[in-house]
């Protein structure tokens, strides 16, 4: 229990951080879009990166999604 509340308290505090390094980033850009571009890009290649040393496959989620998709009964 404990650890799940000090990962809500780290997870609280990095929301902020995660603000101002957007704003920073706007700044020395002089672009909204550019920002938004490299911020996205930096994200999906840190994401990419840990689901690779996880050794977790990249379809697996989209397969499980796609099985999921497929029992939801229809009228």
């Amino acid at each position: 229990m404990f650890t799940w509340l000090a990962l809500a308290f780290i997870a609280g505090g990095i929301i902020p951080l995660q603000a101002a390094a957007n704003g920073n980033l706007k700044r020395q850009m002089d672009s909204p879009f550019l920002a938004v571009v490299v911020s996205c890009s930096v994200g999906v290649g840190v994401l990419s990166v840990l689901i690779v040393v996880a050794g977790e496959s990249f379809y697996r989620p989209l397969d499980l999604l796609l099985t999921k998709c497929r029992e939801i009964p229809y009228a």
